[in-house]
């Protein structure tokens, strides 16, 4: 039998409480386990997961009843994954170069779909929707370099890919569903539309957030131009980089920031990863499998407007072990690092203090991008998604979740 704890006034011991037994207190104090701690029903069935999660198993609200009843066939949306995963098993077993990364990253997800389905009730499940919508890309982009003349395995795999992520999306219930339906079940109040704060900062914080997230990849631009070796480019982006944020200690304030635990920073950091991936493969793998639909239809169109958008840069020549050893760890380590302290723990959270969380997400992520078109001109839009899976990874859990989800996300880039 699921119960919650209470603590009542009076009484020095919790009690165990029938979630039911607790309609229409919205004040009363409630906690997954004797220990706490304890909040408020009305708050806490939005910002507790697990004590959300409880109660909505003892309650059994309509969403959680139909999630219930078709989970074990939703289990069945893993098996295009595991399909395409044993193929670039086998494609990088015959030596196929550049298939050893799509690989790691289509485990991932499937790591990433198959916890959100091992839990009671999922915490994620839009981003597990648009992991398999990855996963159905990947599929449709093979048919499309094939010219449709391949395997029925491949149709198969794109069919029941876009299948599961439609199931995912219409039987997953999303934790604010799920909030609203125990509070319309234990008569609570609807939840409050959240209002930002006039100013809880000082007038310049914003734009001087904006500046700081500006001034950074401005530098390493001109840096380049000037004929800046990889170790200058290096430095200014640990110097300036990491200077910067502290121009807002002591002197601007700003929103406080979570420090959650350690389970929750872990989660967060995965749904981010994920969530980024997964958006970049949507959107890659459409425009790649489009441009090979018009190669296939009008070739003599492909090659002389699609081919040259698309085609990558010459690389430059291979260095050696040790600088190849230095710019891993510049891109696993020390530019997430930079990154996510100034334009998530700086400019986000600026605009967190004026804005909602969406906006702020949306806003701080097209910055990001912005500043990356001195690198990546040709895929800035990559940029721009990756933000907001880390965004989103920070609003869930502060400056540490998005930093994991950034350091796994160019790691898996490196394989």
């Amino acid at each position: 039998m699921l119960v919650v704890f209470v603590q009542r006034p009076g009484q020095d011991e919790p009690a165990a409480t029938l979630p039911a037994d607790l309609t229409g207190q919205p004040q009363a104090l409630v906690a997954v386990d004797a220990e706490g701690p304890f909040s408020p029903l009305a708050e806490a069935v939005a910002e507790v997961p697990g004590l959300r999660d409880r109660l909505a198993r003892a309650l059994g609200p309509p969403s959680v009843a139909r999630y219930r009843l078709a989970r074990p066939w939703l289990l069945l949306g893993l098996l295009p994954i595991v399909a395409l995963v044993e193929l670039e098993r086998q494609l990088a077993a015959a030596g196929v170069s550049g298939i050893v990364g799509r690989l790691v990253g289509d485990v991932l997800l499937g790591a990433f779909c198959a916890l959100e389905l091992a839990r009671p009730l999922p915490r994620h499940p839009r981003a597990c929707a648009a992991a398999l919508a990855s996963i159905g890309t990947r599929y449709a982009y093979m048919l499309a370099a094939s010219c449709f003349h391949t395997l029925p395995l491949l149709w198969l795999g794109a069919a029941g890919a876009a299948a599961a992520s439609l199931a995912t999306l219409y039987f997953m219930p999303t934790p604010h569903r799920v909030t609203a339906e125990l509070r319309e079940r234990l008569s609570l109040p609807p939840t409050p539309t959240p209002t930002p704060s006039p100013s809880p900062t000082h007038p310049l914080t914003l734009p001087l957030a904006l500046v700081a997230a500006t001034v950074l990849p401005a530098a390493l631009v001109v840096a380049r131009h000037l004929g800046a070796k990889a170790w200058g480019t290096g430095a200014i982006l640990v110097v300036l980089g990491g200077a910067l944020p502290f121009l807002f200690r002591g002197r601007f304030r700003l929103p406080s920031a979570k420090w959650p635990s350690a389970a929750r920073v872990a989660d967060a950091a995965f749904f981010g990863f994920a969530s980024a991936l997964a958006l970049v493969r949507c959107v890659h793998y459409t425009m790649y499998g489009a441009a090979e639909v018009v190669r296939c239809s009008w070739p003599q169109l492909h090659a002389r407007w699609l081919a040259p958008l698309l085609e990558q840069p010459a690389r430059e020549a291979r260095p050696d072990a040790p600088s190849r050893l230095v710019l891993a760890a510049m891109v696993v380590f020390v530019v997430p690092l930079v990154e996510e302290r100034l334009y998530r723990h700086v400019f986000q959270r600026a605009l967190r203090g004026r804005s909602s969380a969406t906006r702020a997400i949306g806003a701080a992520s097209a910055v990001f991008g912005l500043a990356h078109l001195g690198v990546y001109r040709g895929a800035a839009y990559q940029t721009v998604l990756m933000g907001l899976g880390f965004g989103a990874a920070y609003e869930e859990a502060g400056l540490l979740a998005s930093l994991l989800a950034h350091v796994l996300y160019n790691a898996s880039l490196l394989v």
